[in-house]
């Protein structure tokens, strides 16, 4: 979608726009989703009368591979090569 968006005249900006959007999917939001697994079986070791043993767990499927980042940016440009190919 990025690569959709962007004028393509302005490499350095696409470039930096892709290496922004790739950390964030393989980085911090990786690493966001880890420490909420761990956060879940922290809380799931709690004693049943902790008020905090009632809440329900947080989301920890944030987050792709590098292998899945690399494969989305592959084909997001494939997309949007034959998007604007076609119009």
């Amino acid at each position: 979608m990025y690569c959709s968006l962007t004028d393509h005249r302005q490499i350095p900006s696409l470039i930096f726009g892709f290496m922004q959007v790739m950390y964030d999917a393989s980085g911090v939001r990786l690493h966001a989703g880890r420490q909420a697994e761990l956060l879940n079986q922290i809380v799931c070791e709690l004693p049943p009368e902790h008020p905090v043993s009632n809440c329900r767990p947080l989301r920890d499927s944030l987050g792709h591979t590098p292998l899945q980042v690399a494969a989305g940016a592959i084909l997001g440009c494939i997309v949007a090569f034959l998007m604007r190919s076609s119009s």
